[in-house]
């Protein structure tokens, strides 16, 4: 599948697995091992960011790349701090151009 193919899913908004929130196993991960050092993350394919968050959240040093500009958009705009979480570091986004847009969260 095409960078264009990708780009067209958010432009249309035919997005049915953007749920709005990090998945759900990945948060559940997180939780049951508090004790994983920390480190960098690399979330290919990120879409709209909610796992990088979550990664971030939980003292992580996070990017997400995805090949679709229109979801590096949404994924590099400011969350509340709720969303984030309180203990969060630094997260960036790339696109295919992997020109990385930095976000402190």
């Amino acid at each position: 599948m095409s960078n264009a193919y990708w780009e067209n899913r958010y432009q249309t908004q035919d997005m049915p697995w953007e749920k709005g929130a990090p998945s759900p196993g990945l948060v559940d991960f997180l939780q049951a091992h508090p004790e994983l050092t920390r480190g960098t993350v690399c979330v290919p394919g990120c879409g709209t960011g909610h796992d990088v968050r979550a990664w971030a959240s939980s003292g992580f040093e996070a990017s997400g790349f995805d090949l679709a500009p229109s979801a590096i958009r949404l994924a590099a705009k400011p969350r509340p701090l709720s969303v984030c979480g309180r203990n969060s570091t630094r997260s960036t986004f790339a696109g295919s151009s992997a020109a990385a847009i930095p976000m402190d969260l």
